[in-house]
């Protein structure tokens, strides 16, 4: 059973998910700027803890720091809030060493006033901190008709593999062997399907069986 799927991702993880879509960090800032793809960053809450820091002379020194909160019964904390489009673009843009600060997040990705909140002191923000949630990367992947998915996913992994000498034939394609039998590879899990009339068996590296090129990548 697979692991739950997180909720959201950083823009590494983005940009190698929409590899095949040739999408990077210049793609990215071009969303921002034109307020297609919808930013967000993490806003930690810890409360009261106490912080040790080591001062040049090698003594240590603790800082306690304490919050008090009144909160509604049944209140929530949400760590995850969006950023305008412009204060997206502003922190894509700086530079190595640079922070941004903006002065307003949002709870809700639609960035009204009702979920707007503004802060006396601007919070700083490095492009590393820029997150995508998993709702609005797959809104973004739906709406732009992007080919993602687990079996795209593998069968390019695995076209790239090819490229190295490592695959054995192009995904979902079989060839005839020399003793009458057939090789079939499955894209989705670059295992030999022995099932039905299809039986499981490599062949030798770089062999040409009509439209399939097929070499042993260590199955079977």
């Amino acid at each position: 059973m697979p692991a739950p799927e997180k909720e959201y991702f950083t823009l590494t993880e983005i940009m190698d998910r929409w590899a095949r879509s040739k999408v990077d960090q210049t793609s990215l800032l071009d969303y921002a700027r034109r307020d297609l793809l919808i930013y967000s960053v993490y806003l930690r809450e810890i409360g009261s803890h106490k912080r040790e820091t080591i001062e040049p002379d090698g003594a240590i020194r603790t800082t306690t720091v304490s919050a008090m909160q009144f909160v509604a019964p049944g209140f929530t904390y949400q760590p995850l809030r969006y950023l305008k489009a412009n204060d997206a673009r502003r922190i894509l843009e700086a530079k190595v060493g640079e922070q941004i600060a903006v002065s307003v997040l949002y709870t809700s990705a639609e960035r009204n006033k009702e979920s707007g909140t503004g802060y006396a002191q601007p919070l700083y923000f490095e492009p590393k901190d820029l997150l995508i949630t998993k709702s609005e990367r797959d809104r973004f992947e739906k709406q732009h008709k992007l080919s993602i998915g687990s079996r795209s996913e593998a069968s390019w992994k695995w076209l790239k593999m090819l490229g190295s000498g490592l695959a054995f034939c192009l995904p979902g394609k079989m060839g005839r062997l020399a003793k009458g039998k057939t090789s079939y590879i499955d894209p989705a899990t670059q295992n030999q399907d022995a099932t039905s009339d299809r039986t499981a068996e490599p062949v030798e590296a770089g062999k040409t069986l009509g439209v399939s090129v097929c070499g042993k990548i260590g199955v079977g």
